[in-house]
């Protein structure tokens, strides 16, 4: 089954959540879905009463705040979980406020436990998107979504796939710290400010293909546990893959670097594909490698410093 298909069939049973409920529940959603603009007051009552979501063509008119989901439950000492047990889902919907998932106080943090999917596709976010400090059990999706401001994944945990495909980021997109435990794809997305993944771990399959970077790229310090495709990308700045740690197999393909690309102290542990990628400057100073890379990349080359150990 492709992708597409698969997430096709995800959107279709998620879906399908918005017949069942209470007379109460039926009545709130009846009101929400014959308005165009709707107050999260009213969504966070839905979620307070572990009713699913399910929402198309809608204006979400103030924040979107999920730490005023319940009274949270100390689980550390000042640090409050917010556990939402709703399927959430956003179909061409605008956003005019913010996406919050986390407050920090000067001592107190509270976070959200998302215990099903998430998604929000062909969406469009005026103001910033901070999926941050919590955690997500179901599948993240924002294909095909427009961020206007910064979006932010920083040091949350997503535990099952994260597709964010065909997006559009005109301001910063950071995911630093992040786990992603199954699979990410970003693939055919424009990002035209900061990509930061650095100290990511990718536990699945990484596919980043057919993207265009218009500002720096920053994978620095990332492990790959899965395969990590970048192939068919535009870098158009500077990017960065010091010391990252590729234990699957890493593949670059019909890549153009405008600017350097440095990856140095970087470590592959399986196989490197690398061939028809156009660079202007390559750094490779102390890079390991456990097998010779296949592909146009000279390891012997006097530009590159290299320490190679065969099997």
């Amino acid at each position: 089954m492709s992708k597409n298909m698969k997430q096709l069939v995800f959107i279709m049973l998620t879906f399908s959540f918005s017949i069942v409920g209470s007379a109460c529940t039926q009545n709130q959603e009846e009101v929400m879905s014959s308005k165009k603009e709707i107050s999260t007051k009213q969504l966070i009552n839905l979620l307070e009463k572990g009713k699913d979501v399910l929402l198309v063509d809608k204006i979400i008119i103030d924040d979107l705040d999920f730490v005023k989901v319940g009274e949270g439950i100390e689980e550390l000492r000042n640090v409050y979980t917010h556990y939402i047990s709703s399927a959430i889902v956003f179909k061409n919907c605008q956003f005019k406020g913010k996406v919050i998932t986390h407050q920090l106080g000067e001592k107190i943090l509270h976070r959200t436990f998302f215990m099903k999917n998430i998604s929000f596709i062909q969406c469009i976010f005026e103001n910033e998107v901070a999926i941050q400090q919590s955690t997500v059990q179901g599948v993240t999706n924002f294909s095909e979504s427009v961020f206007n401001k910064k979006v932010s994944l920083e040091t949350s945990v997503f535990q099952s796939n994260v597709f964010f495909d065909k997006v559009t980021c005109q301001n910063q997109a950071c995911f630093q710290n992040a786990l992603f435990q199954q699979d990410f794809s970003s693939i055919e997305s424009f990002y035209y400010q900061l990509v930061s993944f650095q100290r990511t771990v990718f536990k699945g399959n990484t596919s980043c293909s057919s993207i265009e970077f218009h500002h720096n790229l920053d994978f620095g310090l990332t492990v790959f546990d899965g395969p990590f495709l970048f192939n068919y990308n535009k870098l158009k700045q500077k990017s960065n893959f010091n010391k990252i740690n590729c234990r699957g197999k890493f593949e670059c393909l019909n890549t153009t670097f405008e600017k350097d690309a440095t990856f140095k102290e970087a470590i592959f542990l399986q196989k490197v594909k690398w061939a028809n990628n156009k660079n202007t400057g390559l750094n490779f100073s102390e890079t390991i490698f456990l097998q010779n890379p296949i592909g146009d990349l000279k390891v012997d080359s006097t530009n590159f410093v290299k320490i190679i150990l065969k099997k």
